[in-house]
């Protein structure tokens, strides 16, 4: 008679990890009467790796306003601020690029801020020296010049790659060069700094330009400054040109949102939530929040 048993069996688990590239990019400073904001924190990797499985969470900054019109002596003022962080967190990941910085100046002065690059430094009788960047992840803005009430120009905002240009006595600097990366499948420029405003009574003075042609523009005597742009590239809006006491503000330019892209070529997520672009090529792009499961 046959004697009846168990059989024991085993079977193995292969868990076979994904490997991609990531850039965390965060949101551009706003510019100020007379400083560019700078550009947000770039952070970016190649070769990483993450198991099957496992859930990466997004989180995606916007950039921060130009500061708008107001009197001089003592009418509400709008003042500008600095971009807000990107993050990309899961297994073994915690990574945060910081929002750009936004310039000085304003009524009344107040200082350029910090951030992944900092804002370009005040002009005028301030005519502010700066030190403010993230180290990894950008540089510091310009400083201001000036020195009296009739001349000045503001400091160009940090940019991934370059300082903020320091301004002249009548000429704002120019922003901080971005970062050239083909991690979206084209080969664009991010994060940049915008270019500071410029002021000499009686004449125009010359504004900073943006940098890698992606931050905003200064602006000019009594000229308005542009804004970051396109959306989604993390740069500096521009600082706006100063106008004599008495007179409407000029507005400055508002910094660009940031963008996180995760670059897995041929792998197909299991699951993803916010709507991220170019998925079906294992390119995906966040703009907003959201995450990735593969």
């Amino acid at each position: 008679m046959p004697i009846l048993g168990t059989v024991a069996s085993s079977y193995t688990v292969v868990i076979t990890p994904v490997t991609f590239d990531y850039m965390v990019l965060a949101g551009g400073g706003g510019g100020v009467e007379m400083g560019g904001g700078g550009a947000g924190g770039l952070l970016y990797a190649t070769s990483q790796t993450i198991n099957t499985g496992k859930t990466l969470t997004i989180s995606v900054g916007a950039g921060g306003a130009g500061s708008s019109g107001a009197k001089f002596s003592g009418d509400t003022y709008v003042a500008g601020s600095s971009g807000t962080n990107s993050t990309l967190t899961g297994e073994g990941f915690s990574i945060t690029s910081i929002g750009g910085g936004k310039g000085g100046g304003g009524v009344p002065q107040r200082p350029a801020a910090t951030g992944g690059s900092g804002g370009g430094g005040g002009g005028l009788d301030w005519a502010e020296t700066v030190n403010n960047g993230t180290s990894g992840q950008g540089n510091k803005g310009g400083n201001g010049a000036g020195g009296s009430g009739t001349q000045g120009g503001g400091g160009g905002g940090g940019g991934k790659v370059s300082a903020g240009g320091n301004a002249g006595s009548t000429t704002g600097g120019n922003g901080g060069t971005g970062q050239q990366l083909s991690i979206s499948g084209s080969n664009l420029f991010y994060a940049a700094g915008g270019g500071g405003g410029a002021y000499n009574y009686g004449g125009s003075g010359t504004p900073g330009t943006g940098g890698s042609s992606i931050g905003g523009n200064g602006g000019a005597h009594s000229g308005a400054a542009t804004s970051a742009s396109p959306a989604n590239r993390g740069s500096g809006g521009g600082g706006s040109g100063y106008t004599s006491a008495g007179w409407l503000k000029e507005s400055s330019g508002s910094g660009s949102s940031g963008v996180v892209i995760i670059n897995a070529p041929g792998k197909v997520a299991a699951s993803t939530t916010g709507s991220p672009s170019n998925p079906s090529t294992g390119i995906y792009i966040f703009t907003g929040a959201g995450s990735i499961t593969f």
